[in-house]
């Protein structure tokens, strides 16, 4: 492409402005301020649009640009390509949606249809910023990169260059991936995944004992419930017990009676003693009523014998027989009227009955307070109140534990969860590594393949450039500069050794990439930072190469002029 003449009709402090080119060298010199800048700009948004638009980018180069006098903002450019004349108009307006774009044939005068207002994509095959990283050169940037634009025209595929930037896309996509989902960085997916998996488990650690300590604790609420059942039918069997010690109480008269019965020894001889005794004493009374008897009729028999006698008057035997009869009547009662013993056994049965019955009575009250004392022992320490109150904390307890062990469940739900969404974040991080380096591989094999070409330019340049040093480039086709046996970066260059190294390159990649059509070089005073003798050995240079190229060259100083 061959760039023929310009109109600006306002751009920036450009207006009314018209320029013409020539084939080969194109050197403008003015001073600062005059516009230098702004017309290698407008050339290049007549080719690709101003930077910024469709973004909420703070620097917009559409309101840079905008006129400051007012008017119509825009211009037209009339280029050569393939051996056709176009004059290409635009007209700018707040945004790329207002702007008007039309394309003539220069011969015909007529519309044409082969280019859109994407001039500069259409006819170079390059985006805006593969552009300004080749063949458009500013001192304020001179740094040589390849782009995925750069890369597909060098290689001469220009049919695949979307598939080459679809290529670096999808690798970035990757890259975003992998960085999204990092394990490594902090607050990224995977990260996140591994400090909620440890959470989970560090929370886990607290309930690893629950079925153990639920076992225990229902084993616990099991006894509580069994004394307190045991308590129950004890107390039970305590208050009927109670009752018949209430019954078999004895009364305070009947405690002193028995103690007296003791004191009296009645217990000393067993019933059936006194009942012998009793028997044998019956016995002797009766032999005593038929002695008393016997004795009583001899008596009456002897009075009346005595009676007759002393009717008879005879009376000596007489009287005789009544002091006999009066004697044996005597004798009769005073031997039957002998104290008995019969009354006195029977008053002592009478006593021990009494005794036997009152410490029946007793034996048994304290049988059952023995009993009942057993029964209170058998209860043991806890009231049953205590039970109670124990087993409504040990059920209390259990709830508590039951809804921990719900959360137990739902935590080793969710670490089995968590514990997947890594296994499968690790493998889809495996295959896409493997699938980026595939690819990254794949760019790396595609850009050797003509990155030898690139270097021999970019040496040629260099050496041009009146520049010796041992170069090197790698498959990124970045410049390498050997120093003390090691290949170091160039960063920490001078800033002119690092402006004619991005110059070299950026022609180096022009040279690779229009093989048959040359495109035109516009250069915005670049050797500025160049001393004296490099510039003179630069300049040469450009002469040369204006002898392949259309070289639009803008200095502000007469001494850069070439």
């Amino acid at each position: 492409m061959r760039l023929i003449k310009l109109h600006i009709d306002n751009f920036g402090i450009l207006s009314n402005y018209d320029l013409s080119f020539d084939e080969g060298l194109n050197i403008f010199v003015s001073e600062n301020g005059t516009g230098k800048s702004t017309l290698a700009a407008f050339i290049k948004v007549m080719l690709y649009g101003f930077e910024g638009d469709g973004t909420r980018a703070i620097y917009r180069e559409r309101d840079v640009y905008r006129p400051w006098q007012g008017g119509v903002y825009g211009g037209n450019i009339t280029f050569e390509t393939e051996g056709k004349e176009y004059v290409a108009y635009k007209t700018f307006g707040e945004t790329a949606g207002g702007d008007i774009f039309k394309l003539y044939d220069n011969e015909t005068g007529l519309l044409s249809g082969d280019y859109s207002k994407d001039l500069g994509e259409e006819i170079f095959l390059l985006d805006d910023q593969s552009f300004k990283k080749s063949v458009f050169i500013s001192q304020n940037d001179c740094e040589g990169e390849l782009t995925d634009r750069i890369k597909a025209r060098i290689s001469n595929l220009s049919d695949v260059s979307g598939d080459v930037d679809k290529s670096k896309a999808g690798i970035k996509k990757l890259d975003d991936f992998l960085t999204k989902n990092s394990f490594d960085i902090k607050k990224k997916t995977g990260h996140n995944l591994n400090i909620k998996l440890n959470e989970l488990n560090t929370e886990l650690v607290r309930y690893r004992y629950l079925d153990e300590t639920y076992i225990n604790k229902q084993s616990e609420l099991e006894d509580y419930q069994n004394r307190q059942k045991q308590i129950l039918e004890e107390t039970n069997k305590s208050n009927i017990i109670f009752g018949q010690m209430d019954s078999l109480r004895l009364s305070d008269e009947e405690a002193l009676r028995l103690d007296k019965l003791r004191e009296k020894q009645v217990d000393k001889l067993s019933m059936s003693e006194i009942d012998a005794l009793i028997e044998a004493s019956s016995e002797k009374a009766k032999k005593r009523r038929t002695t008393r008897a016997l004795l009583e009729v001899l008596g009456v028999v002897a009075l009346l014998a005595a009676v007759v006698l002393i009717v008879a008057e005879i009376m000596p035997v007489g009287i005789c027989l009544a002091v006999l009869g009066a004697a044996l009547i005597i004798g009769g009662l005073v031997f039957g009227g002998a104290k008995s013993e019969d009354s006195s056994l029977v008053s002592l049965k009478t006593l021990r009955l009494e005794y036997d019955q009152l410490e029946e009575k007793y034996l048994q009250y304290e049988a059952a307070r023995d009993k009942y004392d057993r029964s209170i022992k058998n209860r043991g320490d806890l009231s049953y109140d205590d039970c109670t109150g124990r087993i409504g904390s040990l059920n209390r307890e259990l709830d508590d534990i039951s809804e921990k062990m719900k959360r137990r469940d739902e935590l080793l739900i969710e670490v089995d969860k968590t514990t997947e969404q890594i296994e499968e974040l690790r493998e889809k991080i495996r295959l896409v590594r493997l699938t980026r380096d595939m690819l990254s591989d794949a760019n790396e094999s595609f850009t050797n393949r003509y990155k030898d070409d690139v270097y021999k330019y970019f040496l040629s340049f260099v050496s041009m450039m009146g520049h010796t040093a041992t170069l090197s480039m790698n498959s990124q086709m970045q410049v390498l500069k050997q120093e003390g046996g090691l290949l170091r970066e160039v960063d920490t260059q001078s800033m002119g050794i690092k402006d004619l190294y991005g110059i070299a390159l950026r022609l180096s990649f022009a040279e690779a990439m229009f093989t048959d059509e040359k495109s035109f070089l516009i250069m915005d005073d670049p050797f500025v930072n160049f001393d004296d003798v490099r510039y003179e050995a630069a300049a040469a240079f450009l002469k040369k190469l204006a002898e392949k190229y259309q070289i639009i060259y803008f200095t502000c100083s007469k001494n850069r002029a070439v």
